[in-house]
C-alpha cells in the first residue's frame, strides 16, 4: 500500500506540474482578490487539485499499469483507497495553500476582509478539491474511462455554475451574514469529508465489476 501511494505521488509530481504551478499562481492572486470579495481563485485552485486522482487513473490506463496491478497482491480496498488517499493529500495541500493565502490577505488588507477569512479559505479549497472525486471516482471504477470522462466534463460544468452562484451571492454581504457564510462553508467541508469516506466504500464495491 505504501509503495502504491508512493508511486502515485511521484507520478503526480512528474505529470501534474502544470496544475501545481497554476494553483500557486491562483493562490497568489487570491491574496489581493479577496479584498474585493472575490473567492474565485481559491475555489478554482481547489477544483484543480481535485482533478489529480482522475488524471492518475487515466495515466494508469494508458500506461498499462491498471492491467499490471491485477497481478500484484493488492486488494480492491488498497487499489481504490490509494487514489482516495492521493485526493486527501491534494486537498490537504490545497487547504494549506489557501490558509496561507487567507493569512497573507488578512495581513495585507486587514480589517477590509470578512471575519474568519482563513477558515473560509481552507474550507472552500478542501470542499472544492474533494467534491468532484466523490462522484467521479466511483463512476470511473464502475464504467470505462471514456464514459467517466463525459461525466467528468458535465461535473466540471456544474461546478463552474456553483462558482458563479457562490461568487454572486457572497459578495457585499453584511458582517453578520459573512460570519454565517463562513460557518456554513466550514460545516459543508466536514460533510464533504464524510461523503468522501462513503464514496470510497462505494468505489470499492464497484471495483470488481470494473475489472471484469
Amino acid at each position: 500500500m505504501k509503495g502504491l501511494l508512493y508511486k502515485d505521488l511521484c507520478q503526480a509530481k512528474r505529470s501534474c506540474r502544470f496544475i501545481g504551478v497554476a494553483v500557486l499562481i491562483m493562490m497568489g492572486i487570491s491574496v489581493f482578490a479577496m479584498k474585493s470579495g472575490s473567492w474565485f481563485m481559491v475555489l478554482y485552485a481547489g477544483m484543480l487539485t481535485g482533478t489529480i486522482p482522475m488524471s492518475l487513473l487515466t495515466l494508469d490506463t494508458t500506461s498499462g499499469w491498471s492491467v499490471y496491478q491485477r497481478t500484484l497482491p493488492l486488494s480492491a480496498e488498497q487499489i481504490v483507497g490509494c487514489k482516495y488517499l492521493v485526493g486527501l493529500c491534494m486537498a490537504g495541500i490545497a487547504g494549506l495553500l489557501a490558509g496561507g493565502s487567507g493569512l497573507l490577505a488578512w495581513v495585507v488588507n486587514g480589517a477590509d476582509l470578512p471575519q474568519g477569512i482563513v477558515i473560509r479559505s481552507v474550507a472552500l479549497a478542501v470542499l472544492m478539491s474533494l467534491a468532484g472525486n466523490i462522484v467521479l471516482l466511483p463512476l470511473t471504477f464502475r464504467f470505462d474511462q471514456n464514459k467517466a470522462r463525459v461525466a467528468y466534463i458535465l461535473f466540471i460544468c456544474a461546478r463552474a455554475g456553483f462558482l458563479g452562484v457562490f461568487m454572486g451571492s457572497s459578495q457585499d454581504l453584511p458582517a453578520a451574514t459573512q460570519s454565517l457564510v463562513t460557518t456554513a462553508v466550514a460545516v459543508a467541508a466536514v460533510v464533504v469529508l464524510a461523503l468522501y469516506l462513503l464514496s470510497w466504500r462505494v468505489a470499492v464495491a464497484l471495483y470488481p465489476r470494473h475489472e471484469k
